[in-house]
């Protein structure tokens, strides 16, 4: 979605090349947003940028090879994306991760 001006959103996604992360990407640009997202494992950073070759195109998605764990180095992938698309709308943290297995009921 854009603003009242009819410019995009800006959203940051931490955890945006992972597998509910790039959910949120999806959804975030099918809207008409902005995103940065930040990144440390390339494959999953080539993925994304590959299934969103025409938002990265557009300037629409950005990702950034950052540790989300450094707050200067996200307050400046911040700075970059506010300096180009605006202040930032939304911040979502996905990042994390999941190992199947043991049933919720089965821990005792």
């Amino acid at each position: 979605m854009t603003d009242e001006a009819g410019v995009p959103r800006t959203a940051l996604v931490v955890g945006g090349t992972g597998a509910l992360g790039a959910a949120v990407v999806d959804l975030l640009l099918a809207r008409g947003d902005a995103v940065a997202v930040p990144w440390v494992v390339e494959d999953e950073a080539t993925a994304l940028r590959a299934r969103h070759a025409a938002a990265v195109a557009e300037g629409r998605l950005r990702l950034s090879r950052t540790d989300a764990t450094d707050p200067d180095a996200v307050a400046a992938l911040l700075d970059v994306a506010a300096a180009d698309w605006g202040p930032l709308w939304l911040a979502c943290s996905v990042a994390g991760g999941w190992a199947g297995g043991t049933s919720v009921a089965d821990l005792t």
